[in-house]
């Protein structure tokens, strides 16, 4: 999809065969109690709707996590329903469903040992 090096490698911690899934970010936003989340580009799509755009949330607990400071950072992986997540900076919970949790790494050696 892109030449570009990617910004970060996620591994999905619920599939039955994970795949190393490429991240590009493309911008930040907040959920209405304040929570960072990141829209980022991904390759391949996610499945099992092929999502080329997902949002990020810290499975971590609620607050501020960006920027990633500690990896491999556990994240849940969100698609947003109803809404045009590129032109809105704060977005209902409501308009967020979880599809997966995974893990995000700086390099894809690091992924790709997650994966075995």
């Amino acid at each position: 999809m892109s030449n570009e090096q990617p910004d970060f490698y996620l591994v999905s911690g619920e599939m039955s065969a994970p795949e190393v899934v490429k991240c590009w970010v493309l911008r930040t936003l907040k959920d209405v109690h304040g929570n960072d989340l990141l829209l980022v580009r991904v390759d391949p799509p996610y499945r099992p709707k092929d999502y080329w755009k997902v949002l990020l949330a810290s499975n971590m607990g609620v607050g501020l996590w960006l920027p990633i400071k500690v990896w491999p950072m556990h994240v849940y992986v969100l698609a947003a329903t109803g809404r045009d997540i590129e032109s809105i900076d704060v977005i209902s919970t409501s308009h967020l469903t979880i599809i997966d949790k995974a893990g995000l790494f700086q390099s894809e050696a690091d992924a790709r040992k997650w994966v075995g």
